[in-house]
């Protein structure tokens, strides 16, 4: 329907019972709701159609035809499904098959392609965005680092992302930038390889304790 703008939200819960698929669905919502005014005289409406990547193996269609938004959830497991295995604490019990990936992969080459297709990658799909990217490994966080990270913690943006066309906006609004807090639930870092290649900005690191100093781990890059 011409009139549909369809969001693909790729689920990497993998069966997990979860509200991060529910709240990315509300963000959803409420951005339309803000945007309501702007659709109904352009008389487009929106919905989120939920694809069960890991379990399901269900991949959507490339940009080009339904779909130009993508939204990837969080995740339990290792970011490499060949990892997770049932029995590693790391897996948190979920043994897959990784043949879900490669199509995966081949979607986030046709997205980074096309000239106005986006993606949003939350938390595991951050992290298998990283792998596609093969900029960054993940590292089980070991008690050096208190363990998994749970709870309110900070990110610092980089000086890339202070003088990013939108990542600046969001430091101008910040009460203490560039240390902001997000809600994070994670076993792994994303230590990257080295230096990063051409088209990928590294925007975020985690903060070593509040206020602290920026550490090894990406939390946000943007690809272009």
């Amino acid at each position: 329907d011409p009139r549909l703008i369809d969001v693909a939200l790729l689920d990497m819960h993998h069966g997990w019972p979860n509200l991060g698929h529910d709240c990315l669905v509300h963000a959803i919502q409420n951005a339309v709701c803000d945007m309501q005014p702007v659709l109904a005289r352009a008389g487009l409406s929106v919905r989120v159609l939920s694809y069960d990547v890991r379990r399901g193996h269900v991949i959507p269609e490339a940009p080009g035809g339904r779909h130009a938004i993508y939204v990837g959830t969080g995740g339990p497991g290792h970011l490499d499904p060949r990892r997770n295995d049932g029995a590693d604490p790391g897996s948190q019990g979920i043994a897959e098959d990784p043949a879900w990936e490669a199509p995966l992969f081949r979607l986030f080459d046709a997205i980074l392609a096309h000239h106005t297709a986006s993606l949003m990658a939350v938390c595991h799909t951050f992290g298998v965005m990283c792998r596609w990217l093969g900029i960054a490994d993940a590292v089980l966080r070991g008690p050096e680092k208190g363990g998994k990270s749970a709870g309110i913690v900070e990110s610092v943006l980089t000086a890339e992302a202070l003088s990013h066309p939108w990542f600046s906006r969001f430091a101008a609004e910040l009460p203490s930038a560039p240390h902001f807090r997000v809600l994070d639930n994670r076993l792994y870092d994303l230590v990257p390889r080295g230096p990063l290649p051409a088209g990928v900005v590294a925007i975020a690191h985690e903060a070593l304790g509040h206020g602290g100093p920026a550490g090894d781990a990406l939390t946000m890059i943007d690809v272009g």
